[in-house]
């Protein structure tokens, strides 16, 4: 029984070690992330579209107050704390900047 929690908890362990390095590894590297916001409809394409959701997730989870049901229930200060965050993360200019968050809120 304490090996198995003991291999759990190493498993979980390298998960957020390797989830966490991701955009790190790759801002190291000076790749550039190829993440588009394209007319008409503005949703997010092109090669690191799952990097930028586990970003964002990873983001709500740390940053989001806790007994919030929806979006529409979250002060404005929050979310534009979490705008911030990913637009320093993500490097994002203001043109952009509104299309993120709609679909950070969708």
């Amino acid at each position: 029984m304490f090996l198995y929690r003991e291999r759990i908890h190493l498993l979980r362990k390298k998960m957020k070690t390797h989830y966490k390095t991701k955009l790190a590894r790759k801002k190291a590297k000076g790749q550039e992330l190829d993440i588009q916001f394209p007319p008409p409809y503005y949703k997010v394409c092109d090669k690191h579209v799952d990097l930028f959701k586990d970003e964002v997730t990873n983001c709500v989870r740390q940053h989001a107050p806790f007994q919030v049901a929806s979006w529409k229930e979250i002060v404005e200060h929050d979310v534009k704390t979490l705008g911030l965050i990913l637009k320093d993360k993500f490097n994002f200019c203001d043109d952009v900047y509104h299309y993120v968050m709609k679909q950070v809120q969708a």
